[in-house]
């Protein structure tokens, strides 16, 4: 893998998070939600909610915002929060992040873990069995899935496991293992069919492939294809997907977690964008691009580990 690859990587992706953060910094100043409206009792005058916008600076210019801003994001300082300062004690933005980071990194891997566990056994078997009633059946279930959003299956989930039958908790993580089981569940059916559909299609592929037939006429073990001949081969484009998720769930999930109330990032970055915290949703939002980006990064150097060719046309 060549330095120039590397390097344009690199750049696509600080390119990326700059573009982020221009974004989200022009997006919060034209909310309609006012910060100093929020900060302020319910009793305060016009004076009052203006003397808190110098406070705070939402009175200079948008120029001298913004400057402050990328410095806060360069040094790590995003303030306080304004959501957390009315009778309530006072916590900076980076310390709400550290809080909530842990919960999120929990309900990412639980929720890959079980689709992996779901996904990989099944689309082994519907790839070995194209055409059959368990591919035909799998696949229909599937279709079912996808065409109800994660928030519709999580009040199912809730109505049936919570309310109806009693057996876990509907919110929150004071039960411990069990608090999560149902919004990991939620969020890894609809991945669970896009993994056991690529697992079907690349394991298809690859028993029809030259070197399968080779392996078969030479009399290997039937085990020995599979898992290590069919499953190597799989496992590279599977990779990729995977990593890819684990980015995009280590930001957060923000229906699954604020329909759970799971203390996630997710959930912090819904309640700071309905209540105007600007520091708040202005350090979270390219802390999830530059978390995707990194990922996405990483995926891509291991691919080209995993995969000689890949390597090859990447140094081309």
């Amino acid at each position: 893998m060549s330095s120039a690859y590397i390097v344009k990587r690199i750049l696509r992706g600080l390119l990326t998070i700059l573009l982020a953060v221009v974004v989200i910094f022009f997006l919060m100043r034209v909310a309609p939600a006012d910060p100093a409206v929020v900060l302020a009792s319910e009793d305060a005058t016009e004076e009052d909610i203006q003397a808190i916008r110098e406070a705070w600076g939402l009175d200079k210019p948008y120029t001298e915002q913004f400057l402050l801003y990328v410095r806060s994001l360069i040094t790590g300082d995003a303030g306080m929060s304004y959501q957390f300062c009315v009778d309530k004690p006072l916590y900076k933005v980076t310390e709400l992040v550290m809080m909530r980071l842990p919960n999120t990194i929990k309900l990412a891997f639980t929720s890959i873990i079980m689709s992996i566990l779901m996904a990989i056994p099944i689309g082994i078997v519907c790839g070995l069995h194209p055409g059959s009633w368990i591919d035909n059946l799998v696949t229909s279930i599937g279709f079912i899935i996808n065409a109800f959003p994660n928030f519709f299956i999580g009040m199912i989930l809730i109505l049936v496991f919570g309310l109806k039958l009693k057996l876990l908790p509907t919110g929150g993580n004071d039960a411990g293992f069990a608090s999560i089981l149902l919004p990991a569940f939620t969020l890894s059916l609809h991945f669970s069919v896009t993994l056991t559909r690529m697992t079907r299609t690349q394991f298809i592929q690859v028993m029809r492939s030259n070197f399968i037939r080779t392996t078969k006429a030479k009399g290997l073990d039937r085990a020995k294809i599979l898992y290590i001949h069919g499953l190597r081969n799989v496992s590279i484009p599977l990779t990729t997907i995977i990593g890819l998720r684990i980015g995009a769930m280590l930001g957060g999930s923000i229906v699954v977690e604020t329909l759970f109330r799971w203390p996630g990032l997710g959930y912090l970055l819904m309640t700071s964008v309905t209540g105007g915290d600007y520091p708040t949703v202005q350090f979270l939002v390219p802390y999830v691009c530059a978390v995707f980006v990194v990922i996405n990064f990483i995926v891509d150097m291991l691919y080209g580990v995993l995969d000689p060719r890949a390597k090859a046309e990447k140094k081309a």
